[in-house]
C-alpha cells in the first residue's frame, strides 16, 4: 500500500500566492479569492489549520 504524499512545509516567514475557495478574514480585513492573493505563511498555517478547505493551492511567491 502506498503512502500519500507529503503536505509541503509552510515556512512561516514566506510569502505565498494562494488560491482561496471562499473569502477569509485576517486580523480585520477581508480577503477576497482573486489572482493577485498573498499570504504570510503564518496566516496561510493558521487558515488551513482551521478550514483545509478553504484552499485550493499555494505556491512559494
Amino acid at each position: 500500500m502506498a503512502d500519500a504524499p507529503a503536505a509541503p512545509a509552510i515556512d512561516p516567514e514566506a510569502q505565498y500566492r494562494v488560491n482561496l475557495r471562499t473569502s477569509i478574514r485576517v486580523g480585520r480585513a477581508k480577503v477576497h479569492p482573486g489572482p493577485r492573493v498573498l499570504l504570510r505563511g503564518d496566516i496561510l498555517s493558521s487558515v488551513m489549520a482551521s478550514d483545509a478547505t478553504i484552499v485550493n493551492a499555494f505556491t512559494k511567491a
